[in-house]
């Protein structure tokens, strides 16, 4: 479960965070790692216009994030700080809960930014923090005392956020609505399309694939896509890629495509494809900075596809 720090949280968690920076090879000095209020985050919160959330699983706290307002950040930012995870809570979806608890509660402490500071060791974090709208900045900001870190972010709260979120079946018309309606204006629906229409969770999910959707702050869905498991092939289909005109021009494309890419690497994928058509320009563009590149025309499965593309992926570390 997910529930406000308590006081008899702090040395456990303060543990946890020492042995992530240790397993990622992350800095040690002039760092969380080394600073003494690690050990007091619930102190520090308290009384701070701040916010603390922690993962606790068979009364073990496995992870944690907040909010505060560190000193000599400019008027109406808080920092996102702490955020980190036990190996035995990865991958089930604490990170993502944690991180829109602590913009949540930002927002309603009445900040305008949050600013983030972290590493290079931390580039799924990094990813994470990208795909929900935060920039990189070119300097660091406030007096955090974390003087090692490289990397600087911000997030403008005041702004209409798109979060990229897992499937669940009340999305299911939403999916269908936005794949309708880019393959209606250029194409045709085609047998395989209404395949997949109708069979997201037996076709895609239940096989190990997921379907990643672009979910504005008022619930609408303005974007999707597919990674669809062919264990035939040994492979996996990107596929169903749509975002809403209202929304072109934002990235949500990419943040689709990086999420899917993120989930793949997780699990173990080694080869993924692509069917596509060239007329659609930007997409193509997209799936070449994804790092996908063309491969020869054999078994697609649409009439309309006219340019088929793959990606081979490393190990995840």
């Amino acid at each position: 479960m997910i529930r406000p720090i308590e006081k008899t949280d702090q040395e456990a968690l303060a543990a946890l965070i020492r042995q992530v920076f240790e397993e990622y090879g992350a800095p040690l000095v002039n760092t969380v790692y080394d600073d003494p209020h690690t050990r007091h985050v619930f102190d520090t919160v308290q009384g701070a216009n701040a916010g603390y959330w922690v993962v606790e699983e068979d009364g073990e706290v496995l992870g944690g994030c907040g909010f505060y307002p560190t000193e000599g950040l400019p008027q109406g930012y808080a920092e996102l700080v702490k955020l980190y995870l036990s190996p035995k809570a990865r991958g089930k979806g604490y990170g993502s809960k944690l991180f829109s608890l602590a913009i949540d509660g930002a927002r309603r402490a009445g900040y305008s930014h949050l600013y983030i500071e972290s590493f290079p060791e931390f580039s799924d974090a990094v990813k994470m923090y990208e795909r929900h709208g935060f920039k990189l900045l070119p300097h660091r900001l406030g007096n955090s005392g974390h003087t090692a870190t490289s990397i600087h972010m911000e997030l403008d709260l005041r702004k209409n956020l798109v979060e990229i979120v897992a499937y669940e079946p009340r999305y299911k018309q939403d999916f269908v609505r936005l794949n309708k309606e880019w393959i209606e204006a250029y194409f045709k629906l085609e047998e395989s399309d209404l395949k997949t229409f109708e069979n997201i969770d037996s076709y895609i999910i239940a096989q190990g694939g997921q379907v990643f959707l672009a979910r504005e702050e008022n619930d609408e869905i303005v974007g999707c896509c597919a990674l669809i498991p062919h264990p035939e092939r040994n492979c996996y289909e990107l596929a169903k890629m749509a975002v809403s005109p209202k929304a072109q021009g934002r990235g949500v494309g990419r943040l689709l495509g990086e999420a899917s890419l993120d989930y793949a690497r997780r699990h173990g994928v080694k080869r993924i494809f692509l069917e596509g058509n060239t007329r659609l320009v930007a997409s193509i563009a997209l799936y070449r900075r994804l790092g996908f590149r063309e491969i020869p025309m054999t078994e697609v499965a649409y009439e309309r596809c006219d340019i088929k593309m793959e990606l081979e992926l490393p190990k995840s570390k």
